[in-house]
């Protein structure tokens, strides 16, 4: 899979930022075209989800979508982006 960190510079706030906007674009277009699973992290909106699900990508994790918790609780706690 890709990961698309939110804290280093993709997810977060990538709503209201067209350039992250685009280097999303672009990481989920190579990773699907390389058969991979796009995870984008640090999800914190529903505007990030709605942005990064438009963006392409597949998977995603973060506060919007679950708070932290044993391990058996976060294995599911990766989100379907895309229906």
């Amino acid at each position: 899979s890709l990961s698309l960190h939110g804290q280093l510079v993709f997810s977060q706030r990538v709503a209201q930022h067209p350039v992250k906007q685009a280097l999303i674009e672009s990481f989920c277009s190579f990773g699907q075209r390389m058969g991979f699973s796009v995870v984008a992290e640090g999800i914190e909106t529903e505007a990030e989800v709605a942005t990064l699900r438009s963006l392409g990508a597949t998977l995603g994790q973060g506060y919007h979508l679950g708070r932290p918790g044993p391990l058996e609780v976060v294995l599911t706690g990766i989100t379907p982006l895309r229906s």
